[in-house]
């Protein structure tokens, strides 16, 4: 057998190791015997040959248990290091990867092994072409128009062929439906969780979360349907779970069309993948199915008579929809089964827009609307926006004219939650997230509007308000004792501030060498990983709470110290001192480090100075004031004038913070004063 190779990036060798970046790192840096990086790689993103890499790991007794199915996942991985090299877009990539392993399969399913040799002889780009013209196309696809011939013609290289082919041969171990997932999510996924798939593979969390929904309502045999199923991720997910359906998925790209089929042939799921425009012209125009799931491109204007075609062709007297995702919500109600279930991901405005009013109301009169749930931000691959689960059902001749309603944005793990939530949503019992049932009438009376946060907002039970107002008036009371403690005396006992003689700026402080200046270079979520690195924090540009990111940087590097300030390009951010936790910290991008050389000068001075109202940028519109060193006046003070300075600035300080207490308490107050008068018992 041809004996694989191909480039691992570290994160690679740390992934087929089980161990960290950083842990990689330490090898190359103790280690002289350690591969190199081949010749030409990036020095910042180095890259090193399979094998060398797999010898050196036998030999020093590196690979953990179960490191052989590591170890071809590896080989498939560096495989398709080689079209990441050779510059193919990621659809494209993934289309050709997919199609050698559907080659490989079919030519065992077929017991044809001399077809699949033919392939992998192949040892120059002519031969690949030659031979996958000649060679049957999988899964009933047409290789002329499912290639990217284009690319493979000018991009790819001998050699990369030759790796590309060895690569592939060697993932007969890791069977073909994982091989097909770890091409998959090596274009168009991360860490398996598809965070930047924008066609949602198996394994992003909103196919994970429409196939768990699904699963509850589809059993084997059926038939499953996505009228934009992108590279049929949702589908052959839930065929996964359930098993033997009967899958049909269109996509207006041809592209992740194939992709899917090519990804349903691996996974030996039943399925048909086709190209077509679902709203303007249905390839299913008189299908109905068991269960229509679809996560749909979301906030996009439809044409007019696209539109009007669409409201027509359901029957349902309503108003045209304007965006994708309130069209796709209404093709799929029209596409199921008498016992059918729909499970449809669309953005919260489809719950409260008043153009869909009358089609909501009229879902929730015909029975046609199980359940809505609004889900949290951060849930699809590629944006930010929370979202809405509607469940859909075929309208009932003896309709159940309410509709259940769960808010689930404060929760963290809906992909696996969503299924015992709509087990107990749907037999009455007690969830752990907020629900319950919206008769039509009340939906009636809120004008059509569905959105479950709001439909769900908490209220008070009288003593609840009562208490929460008797806390907030004794904080309050807390608060107003802190100022009044503070006298007049105090403030007219202030320092009075020194004149400062003359002012330098603070380019003239650094051209005479009382400032040294560092810029910072790194950038979180790269792999900057160069020989001699370890890991460091990544100090914010702005100061926050929470985990700060991690890097790994060279063991050169000038780290920072306590007492460096701290100065963000960006002008309406502040300046601030840097303290030392014992930890190893660089500055990022877009900061730059002052190292205080001169020590009659006072890093916080120093700041203080820079943060100054007098060395506020002119106001430039729309444009973003970037820090100019020549125009940022230092007033010059000795030491003890500086110091003087510094003391009565930080009694300022504490007033500010006992003002800021009071204003928050002040305001927590009045909310708990209404919520009393909202949720509190009569007197009479």
């Amino acid at each position: 057998m041809t004996i694989p190779t191909g480039q691992l990036a570290i994160k690679d060798i740390a992934a087929v190791a089980g161990v960290s970046r950083a842990a990689v790192s330490n090898w190359r840096a103790r280690h002289d015997d350690f591969p190199q990086p081949i010749p030409d790689s990036p020095q910042r993103r180095p890259l090193f040959d399979l094998q060398e890499v797999i010898t050196w790991l036998k030999n020093k007794d590196l690979l953990p248990e179960g490191a052989d199915k590591k170890q071809a996942m590896l080989a498939l991985t560096a495989a398709a290091n080689e079209l990441r090299a050779a510059h193919f877009d990621a659809i494209s990539a993934t289309t050709l990867a997919l199609y050698l392993l559907a080659l490989r399969k079919q030519a065992s399913s077929a017991k044809d092994d001399a077809s699949w040799q033919r392939v992998c002889a192949a040892a120059t780009t002519s031969d690949l072409i030659h031979v996958l013209e000649q060679t049957q196309a999988p899964a009933g696809l047409d290789a002329a128009t499912t290639l990217p011939w284009d690319q493979i013609a000018r991009k790819l290289s001998d050699e990369s062929v030759v790796n590309l082919l060895a690569g592939i041969n060697r993932a007969d171990s890791l069977g073909d439906s994982t091989a097909a997932e770890t091409i998959i999510d090596a274009f168009l996924g991360i860490g398996g969780r598809g965070d930047i798939s924008a066609f949602g593979s198996s394994n992003s969390l909103s196919s994970k979360l429409l196939s768990a929904a699904a699963a509850t309502t589809t059993a084997a045999g059926a038939t499953v349907f996505d009228p934009a199923c992108g590279i049929g991720g949702t589908l052959i997910d839930l065929n996964t779970h359930v098993g033997g359906l009967a899958l049909a998925g269109v996509d207006l790209d041809p592209a992740p069309a194939a992709v899917a089929q090519l990804h349903a042939f691996l996974a030996d799921a039943n399925a048909t993948f086709t190209s077509a425009d679902s709203l303007a012209h249905d390839p299913y125009p008189d299908a109905a199915f068991n269960t229509v799931v679809s996560e749909p491109p979301l906030g996009m204007r439809i044409e007019q008579d696209v539109a009007t075609k669409l409201v027509a062709s359901s029957g349902l007297n309503i108003p045209t929809p304007r965006f994708s995702d309130e069209a796709f919500l209404i093709y799929a109600s029209t596409h199921l089964t008498a016992d059918g279930r729909g499970y449809i991901l669309t953005t919260v405005g489809t719950g409260f827009r008043r153009t869909l009013a009358q089609f909501r109301q009229t879902l929730v009169a015909q029975g046609g609307l199980e359940a809505v749930i609004q889900l949290p931000a951060g849930l699809l691959s590629y944006s930010r926006v929370s979202t809405l689960l509607w469940v859909l059902r075929e309208p009932q001749d003896t309709p159940e004219t309410s509709v259940l309603i769960a808010d689930a944005t404060k929760a963290t793990s809906v992909e696996t939650d969503i299924t015992q939530w709509l087990q107990d949503m749907r037999s009455g019992r007690e969830t752990s997230i907020p629900t319950r049932r919206v008769e039509l009438a009340e939906l009636i009376t809120l004008n059509g509007e569905l959105t479950p946060n709001a439909l769900l907002r908490e209220e008070l039970d009288s003593d609840e308000a009562t208490a929460s107002l008797r806390t907030s008036f004794t904080q309050l009371e807390k608060s107003i004792g802190h100022i009044q403690q503070l006298q007049a005396s105090d403030i007219r006992s202030l320092t009075p501030p020194p004149a400062a003689a003359q002012r330098v700026t603070l380019q003239q402080l650094i051209d005479t060498g009382a400032v040294t200046t560092h810029r910072g270079h790194h950038r979180p979520h790269e792999d900057d990983t160069v020989r001699d690195d370890v890991e460091a924090f990544l100090a914010p540009i702005r100061e926050k709470d929470g985990d700060p990111d991690t890097v790994m940087a060279p063991r050169t590097t000038r780290w920072l110290r306590n007492g460096d300030v701290l100065v963000p390009a960006t002008a309406n951010l502040p300046a601030r001192v840097f303290t030392g936790d014992g930890h190893k910290w660089v500055a990022p991008t877009g900061l730059t480090v002052l190292e205080i050389t001169d020590s009659d000068l006072d890093p916080t001075y120093l700041a203080a100075c820079i943060n100054a109202s007098f060395n506020k940028p002119a106001d430039l519109g729309t444009a973003h004031r970037h820090r100019n060193f020549t125009h940022i006046d230092i007033p010059t003070l000795d030491p003890e004038g500086q110091q003087q300075v510094l003391n009565t600035l930080a009694q300022l300080e504490h007033i500010r913070e006992i003002a800021d207490t009071i204003t928050h308490q002040a305001k927590v107050t009045t909310d708990a004063f209404l919520n009393v008068v909202r949720y509190g018992e009569t007197t009479n």
